[in-house]
Formats: C-alpha cells, sequence, structure tokens
C-alpha cells in the first residue's frame, strides 16, 4: 500500500496548469473507476501566455503572506515538468485547497477525478489516485484580443462577456476572471461606460475557446500618453453644440470692432528687443553682485555690512525677499524649459550618437538659459531666511501661496554646489543645506 499522497501539476496544451493526482489509502466503497485525464494534448502557440502564467503563480507562492506560507508548508514536494509541476500533499485536502488557491491566483477551470490503483479484499481498503486538473486560460495582461460574435451564446450574468462578442478587447487584469475593456466602443449603442467593461469566466473560456483569439501580445503594443480628451455626443448633442456656436458668432458680431491699431514698426520692435535685453543683464550683474555680497560678508565684516545686509530684505514688509522668489520661480521655469527642448532637439540625438556626454551637454544648455542666475537666487534666498526668522517665514508664506515650496531653494543650492569644486564656496552651500 502507498502512504504517500502526490499532486501532479502540468500543462494543458501550452497554456494550460494541471494539477494531478493524489494517491491516498481509503475505505474501498462502490468500485467506480474513471478514466483520468492526463493524457498530452499538441503544443499551440501560447507558450509564452503559458510561462507568464506560471510565473504569477510562482510569484505567489513566494510571497511571504500568511495564505501563501500556509500553502507552502503543506507541499512536501515538487517536481518540474516540461509545461508545469508536480506537487506532493500528504492529504486530499491539502491539495482541494492548493487548487482553490491557485483559482484565485490565476483564471483556471478545474476538473476533478479519481482512479484506482489497487484493492484489498480482505481489508476492505483501495489505493486510489485522485486527480485536480487546472487549465490556465491562454491570456496575458495588455493582450489584444478579439471575440467571435458566435460567442454570443454565453450570458454576461454568468461571465460569458456577450456585451463585447464582435469587438476587439483589451486585458486589463487576471485574477479570478479575466476583466476585458473593449478596444473598439460603440459610439451610438452604448448606454454607458460599464458596457465596455465585461469578465471573462475560464469555464466560458474553455467552452468556446476558439472564439477567442489572441491579436497582439504585450509586446507589440505601444504605450501613449493621452494629452486631451474629448466628449463623443449623439446627433441631438451636435445640434446643441452647433446653437451654442451660432450664438457666440452673433454675440461677437455685435460686439463693437477693435480700433485701428498699426502693427510696431521695424525701429519700434529694435527698441523693444534692446529695452529687454538691457534689463535683462542689469538683472543678471544685480544677482550676481548681491551673490557676491552674502559669499563674502560674514559677522566679522567692519562697519556690520552683514547686518545692514540682511536689514536690507527685512524693510518695506521684506519686500526684496518677495522680488528674490519671484526670479528664482522664474528662472527655474526658464532652466527647465530649456532643458526639455535640448533633450527633444536633434542636437540631442547627434550628441549622443558621437558619443558625447548628453546629460553633461543638457547642463550646459541650463546653465547657459538661466540655471546660473537660479542657483545664486537660491543662494541669496538661504542667505535672507538663515540670517532672519522674519523673512524666512515671509518665503515660506509666499512660496505657499505661488503653488511651491522651500524645496525649490533646496534643489538649487544643490544643483549649485554639485558643479562646483571643493572649497569655501562649496562648504557655505553646503551649510545652507543642512540649515535651511
Amino acid at each position: 500500500m502507498h502512504y504517500r499522497h502526490r499532486i501532479y501539476i502540468s500543462d494543458r496544451k501550452s497554456t494550460s496548469l494541471r494539477n494531478a493526482g493524489i494517491q491516498s489509502r481509503t475505505d474501498q466503497g462502490p468500485r467506480a473507476s474513471q478514466n483520468n485525464n492526463n493524457s498530452n494534448s499538441n503544443n499551440d502557440d501560447g507558450g509564452q501566455h503559458s510561462r507568464k502564467g506560471l510565473t504569477m503563480l510562482e510569484t505567489a507562492l513566494a510571497q511571504k503572506s500568511a495564505n501563501a506560507t500556509t500553502m507552502r508548508k503543506h507541499v512536501l514536494s515538487m517536481q518540474t515538468t516540461r509545461n508545469g509541476f508536480d506537487f506532493y500533499f500528504l492529504h486530499t485536502m491539502h491539495a482541494q485547497s492548493f487548487a482553490s488557491f491557485c483559482s484565485r491566483v490565476v483564471p483556471m477551470k478545474l476538473r476533478s477525478s479519481r482512479k484506482m490503483v489497487s484493492e484489498d479484499v480482505k481489508n476492505n481498503t483501495a489505493n486510489v489516485k485522485h486527480t485536480i486538473v487546472c487549465d490556465i486560460v491562454p491570456l496575458c495582461k495588455d493582450d489584444l484580443i478579439i471575440c467571435d460574435k458566435k460567442a454570443s451564446s454565453s450570458k454576461k450574468k454568468d461571465g460569458g462577456g456577450s456585451n463585447l462578442n464582435g469587438h476587439l478587447c483589451l486585458v486589463v487584469k487576471m485574477s479570478g476572471m479575466v476583466k476585458l475593456v473593449s478596444a473598439s466602443p460603440s459610439r451610438r449603442s452604448a448606454s454607458s461606460i460599464e458596457d465596455c467593461f465585461a469578465d471573462l469566466h475560464p469555464e466560458k473560456y474553455w467552452r468556446g475557446e476558439k472564439y477567442y483569439r489572441v491579436l497582439f501580445s504585450s509586446k507589440r503594443l505601444i504605450r501613449y500618453i493621452v494629452l486631451d480628451v474629448e466628449l463623443c455626443v449623439n446627433g441631438t448633442n451636435n445640434g446643441n453644440n452647433n446653437n451654442k456656436k451660432k450664438k457666440k458668432q452673433q454675440q461677437q458680431q455685435q460686439q463693437p470692432p477693435p480700433p485701428n491699431i498699426k502693427p510696431p514698426s521695424k525701429r519700434s520692435k529694435r527698441a523693444i528687443t534692446a529695452k529687454r535685453e538691457w534689463f535683462n543683464t542689469i538683472e543678471s550683474h544685480s544677482s550676481q553682485i548681491i551673490y557676491a555680497l552674502t559669499r563674502y560678508l560674514d559677522a566679522k565684516s567692519p562697519h556690520d555690512a552683514h547686518q545692514r545686509l540682511l536689514l536690507k530684505f527685512v524693510e518695506s514688509e521684506c519686500e526684496k525677499c518677495t522680488q528674490v522668489l519671484e526670479l528664482c520661480l522664474k528662472y527655474d521655469a526658464k532652466m527647465r524649459h530649456a532643458e526639455y527642448k535640448y533633450y527633444r532637439s536633434d542636437e540631442a540625438e547627434e550628441a549622443e550618437h558621437n558619443g558625447i556626454d548628453v546629460d553633461l551637454a543638457a547642463l550646459n544648455v541650463k546653465l547657459r538659459d538661466g540655471g546660473d542666475l537660479f542657483h545664486r537666487l537660491g543662494a541669496i534666498a538661504a542667505f535672507a531666511a538663515l540670517g532672519s526668522k522674519r523673512c524666512h517665514e515671509h518665503m515660506l508664506k509666499e512660496l505657499s501661496n505661488r503653488g511651491s515650496g522651500i524645496g525649490v531653494i533646496k534643489s538649487a543650492i544643490e544643483e549649485f554646489a554639485s558643479v562646483l569644486d571643493d572649497g569655501y564656496q562649496k562648504s557655505q552651500l553646503e551649510t545652507y543645506m543642512k540649515a535651511i
């Protein structure tokens, strides 16, 4: 007599998981013998999906949760087969609980059978082999499939997904059931967004396996970002929208025409450009001078120069602090926009092709288009915040009102310190970072 209980887990086709066989010593009742469904099936093109399904199952069993730990404790041993596993258990109940656990992790169809191996007529006992077969659904997350119209015999309540028959569908989740979403929703027949979703039960899938075909796997799909969404309406709503457009056009026609404004001449354009460049130059030189003062002035400076510089930031209700923060946010946005444009340009691709460090080139672009001033303005703001508690509170309030935070100043100082060599200037910035 055999007292060792065995579960055999293997693959049905190339996409199914089969749990077979527990040998157990039980009392002999009515002699009933059933064919054991352990015959091998021909492999198909779903080997990749099978491996993914088995990987999901292995990952769930390897987790540190209490349920997975209990399942692992019941397993006596395991063997790897061509398309699955062989598990050995001590009791039939352990095998059944293991199969139930697997069906909650991946969608699968459970089938059970038993076969009498030997019997002892004198002792009224028999050696019976129990088989639990689990067939995994050969689908994976992000697979694009087509649901044939002939699968319409399945009812939606039974998990057949009949509302998506004849549609292209995308697999969004694999659990106890296959979660599908329509990839080609009908704009006229869909009464609600719920009609675009459906659950496919494993039993329904295996009953009409030929009606669910995989067109593309997740490797063939392309990830993209949705920038804008427009509501698709029916003809009635389109008419209402047309009426609104007509009303807007009538209101615009009733408004008085704008006054005749002559376009600026070339001379005035040159004057405006020169004035803008002059203003930016003054702004840059002023920021560099103030940063030099904050760098070299300390408590030991003569004539109380350090305290007098701090008073300039405090006076007029911290007006200078507000101006520094405005410039800091301005050059931060300008610097990051320049970096973004560089990464999107052909220049970055050429640099990468020629073996040039693209990140270093992007840093050079950032420093040239506002990053240098951004770093110095951040150091000025840190000087004022550490020297005066009133300035620090004012800066926190202003940054909060502008939808930002003290992290802007920290990032400016951190980037500034990263491009400097070791020395007094870098140590001063590191002191700012620790104190702020």
